[in-house]
């Protein structure tokens, strides 16, 4: 962590004493320091990691195909913990679907 930002939070922490004041402290140097950017800003749409439900409202399909799916291989699938994501520029090229 540079010393700059590490300044920056040690004096928020020194103010703040929720945890709710304290994340938003956080949250506000990392927004300050990415220079008002967001982590969200920085990942496109093809590149974020959908759930089940999200693919699922794009396909225009229910969850229970999309989980019927990627059980027969026809969805490309990555595990975050337990819980299944989708990378919908894979799904796209996996399905050969222009999208929405």
């Amino acid at each position: 962590m540079s010393t700059l930002i590490k300044d920056s939070l040690e004096s928020k922490l020194a103010v703040h004493a929720t945890c709710g004041e304290l994340a938003s402290a956080v949250a506000d140097v990392i927004i300050q320091r990415l220079g008002g950017a967001t982590l969200a800003d920085e990942v496109s749409d093809a590149e974020r990691l959908l759930s089940a439900s999200e693919l699922a409202q794009r396909l225009s399909v229910s969850s229970t195909t999309v989980h019927k799916m990627t059980k027969a291989g026809k969805l490309p699938v990555r595990k975050v913990g337990d819980s299944p994501r989708y990378l919908w520029s894979e799904v796209l090229a996996a399905t050969g679907s222009g999208g929405k």
